[in-house]
């Protein structure tokens, strides 16, 4: 069963829901929660970074080394970095599919609507 729990909420009336569900696992479960002020962070404003980039940062730096970068296909598509030295130094923000299908198809003449 699960040692640890690592919780990545980018939305906050989540987290006590995220927190509860926690407690109900198996025993005493560590929770970790990945927030911006960490160590391993190399980036100008840290507190501005969301939890769940910390969190696929941290993931990709424990599953397959450094240096990398993480590509997260959501509501927004993220391009995260980490550096060789194993540091967050930075990533871009862009639309997620849904919204960049809608766009395209709004604003073309030929593009049909995708469902």
């Amino acid at each position: 069963m699960w040692q640890k729990v690592v919780v990545s909420s980018v939305v906050p009336a989540k987290n006590s829901c995220n927190s509860e569900s926690c407690r109900k696992g198996e025993g005493n479960l560590a929770r970790l929660e990945a927030e911006a002020g960490r160590r391993g962070i190399d980036y100008p404003k840290p507190r501005s970074i969301g939890a769940d980039r910390l969190a696929n940062a941290a993931a990709v730096t424990a599953l397959y080394g450094c240096p990398a970068i993480v590509v997260d296909f959501g509501t927004a598509v993220t391009f995260d970095i980490v550096s060789e030295r194993r540091d967050y130094i930075g990533g871009v923000i862009a639309p997620g599919l849904e919204a960049m299908t809608n766009f395209l198809y709004q604003r073309t003449a030929l593009l049909p609507k995708l469902h």
